[in-house]
């Protein structure tokens, strides 16, 4: 599967990880809130099954429990899907 065929939910993780270049899974929750709530919970999910398609980088925070989440791929082809279905 490539970032071409996400589901929604996770191409809105992937965007905000794009946009920020990396953050918590709090960071990405807080970020959603106001389009997509969803639970902490929802959000590690999304991230850990988008570590396991090799779309997010996962490394432990220099402080805390936390892991801090990076994109591992451009969104360029996730950019032209996204502008070939609005159209």
């Amino acid at each position: 599967m490539t970032e071409l065929d996400l589901p929604d939910a996770e191409l809105d993780v992937m965007s905000c990880l794009w946009r920020a270049e990396a953050m918590t899974a709090r960071d990405v929750r807080e970020q959603l809130q106001p389009t997509r709530p969803m639970t902490h919970a929802s959000v590690c999910t999304l991230l850990k099954r988008l570590e396991d398609k090799g779309l997010v980088n996962r490394r432990k925070a220099s402080n805390g429990k936390a892991f801090v989440y990076t994109a591992s791929v451009a969104p360029t082809k996730t950019q032209r899907r996204l502008v070939r279905d609005l159209v």
